[in-house]
């Protein structure tokens, strides 16, 4: 296991293989190039996709270590727990197993979001804060994924296939993917719902910090009344912030901030926090929304 060292703090790597077995002495190899480049995209996208769900405050870090000769096998590093590694490609596995068309992608989306929050409610250990951080798949980027795995199976010979695999406690976990899977969603179509945008000021309530590193903070908007993680992008107060140059910010602090999302309807006309990022920190105060004991338990 290797550890990835950014700003003064380590996050673990963990092994990820992707492989494409490929029949010998074949035709057009650059095919197969470009099918191992669509499955590692589309597996790129949805590990990213469903991290942001399963483990909100860790960066989907994805790197590649080194090709292994032989069929084609990229060993690679992702910043992942290795449960979350292969619950991911369990997922995936579900997804590719029947076609994807417009007409079933809103189950599809649905059905993935059921299985992830049942996934965060089994790994929580009672934290309520993760409990209540509501599931949410963007169709749009769920399907562009989709149509990596759909082009690059297209791409496949007969007897051909790709599979995933990682190791955990000792044991080799693998999950092959369907090499007929199709996708027929119109993304264009997609493109045209867009979201709200939001960019202006926020008050924002910090109920967990992440006070070393890029992780996300999860934080509650007085003014939205919506509870989500968040990056800051303020990279210059996040340097003197890091660095000790001003108070470490408690549970409870108020941070008044300029915050920039896309803002969904989502179900019954609630509204949900998608790609938020705090691009300026005006200033933070002290505040007694909650007692000392309260701001324990959030750790």
């Amino acid at each position: 296991m290797k550890k990835f060292k950014h700003n003064n703090t380590q996050h673990e790597l963990n092994n990820i293989t992707l492989k494409l077995h490929h029949n010998e002495m074949r035709d057009c190899p650059e095919e197969v190039l470009l099918a191992l480049y669509r499955y590692t995209s589309g597996y790129h996208k949805i590990a990213k996709l469903i991290g942001e769900q399963i483990e909100p405050n860790v960066n989907c870090t994805f790197k590649l270590e080194h090709v292994q000769r032989g069929s084609i096998e990229l060993k690679n590093k992702i910043g992942y727990k290795p449960s979350s590694i292969n619950f991911i490609a369990y997922l995936i596995t579900k997804l590719l197993k029947d076609d994807t068309s417009d007409n079933n992608l809103d189950k599809v989306a649905n059905d993935l979001e059921k299985e992830t929050t049942e996934y965060n409610v089994q790994n929580s250990s009672n934290d309520e804060l993760f409990e209540n951080n509501e599931t949410y798949i963007d169709k749009l980027s769920l399907a562009e994924a989709l149509d990596d795995f759909s082009k690059a199976s297209e791409l496949l010979e007969k007897a051909e296939y790709f599979e995933i695999y990682n190791e955990e406690n000792g044991l080799k976990n693998n999950y092959k993917i369907n090499p007929h899977y199709k996708s027929t969603v119109s993304i264009k179509e997609l493109k045209k719902s867009k979201p709200i945008p939001f960019d202006d000021k926020d008050t924002l309530i910090a109920l967990r910090p992440c006070n070393v590193g890029q992780g996300r903070w999860y934080v509650y908007s007085v003014i939205t009344k919506r509870s989500f993680y968040t990056s800051i992008s303020d990279y210059k107060w996040l340097s003197e912030y890091q660095s000790g140059k001003m108070d470490v910010v408690r549970a409870n602090d108020i941070i008044h901030v300029n915050l920039q999302c896309n803002i969904v309807k989502y179900g019954n006309k609630t509204l949900k926090n998608i790609n938020s990022v705090i691009t300026k920190v005006h200033n933070i105060e002290r505040s007694t929304f909650m007692t000392e004991d309260d701001q324990v338990n959030l750790f």
